[in-house]
């Protein structure tokens, strides 16, 4: 979990927060919507690049530790 913490802290605010809100915290992309004033089409989208630079990062730091 530790390493996922410091993939997450790599993130641009808004893509961070938004895989917290939904992946950590269960929230819906109404909600997050909602939250950030924005359409969900932007949440889905955040959330779609945060989710491949998550597994960007933790690949590059997975082959680091080997």
């Amino acid at each position: 979990m530790a390493e996922i913490l410091k993939a997450l802290d790599m993130l641009p605010t808004k893509q961070r927060l938004t895989a917290i809100l939904h992946d950590i915290e269960g929230y819906t992309k109404a909600e997050i919507a909602e939250t950030f004033g924005c359409p969900e089409a932007t949440v889905r989208s955040n959330l779609h690049i945060a989710r491949n630079k998550l597994k960007k990062i933790l690949k590059q730091r997975l082959y680091k530790k080997e």
